[in-house]
């Protein structure tokens, strides 16, 4: 969208993620979490797990439970990994698939790690 393109639509900026919050909310197949060796894998069809670094409700401390902050890989699409800041070979796994996934896989994103510091997310230092 162009700042023309959202005057049309009667939308400013500001509106704009919680927009498509809710427009993703409506098509996000159900979120489910597997548990690995130190670490979780979240699935929501195939298509949207990176998204759901956006979903609040995720990361809130209920539904998944991490020793310290959250780190999280999206190194595709359909790829979320997480883990906590510290559990130190949690964070060695989730680092090796990410970075197999960006070279081996489809639709890759990125293998750097992201860790969640006041309600964001920002790069994983080690």
């Amino acid at each position: 969208f162009t700042t023309k393109d959202l005057e049309l639509v009667n939308l400013k900026v500001a509106d704009l993620k919680s927009l498509a919050m809710k427009n993703l909310s409506k098509i996000i197949p159900k979120i489910e979490t597997r548990s690995g060796n130190g670490y979780y894998m979240v699935t929501a069809g195939g298509n949207y797990e990176a998204s759901l670094i956006l979903f609040e409700s995720l990361w809130d401390g209920v539904q998944i439970k991490v020793d310290g902050d959250y780190v999280i890989a999206i190194p595709s699409r359909d790829v979320l990994l997480i883990t906590g800041t510290k559990n130190k070979e949690g964070i060695k796994k989730i680092s090796e698939l990410a970075i197999k996934i960006v070279a081996e896989g489809s639709y890759h994103l990125t293998s750097d790690l992201f860790v969640r510091r006041e309600g964001k997310f920002i790069k994983y230092e080690k």
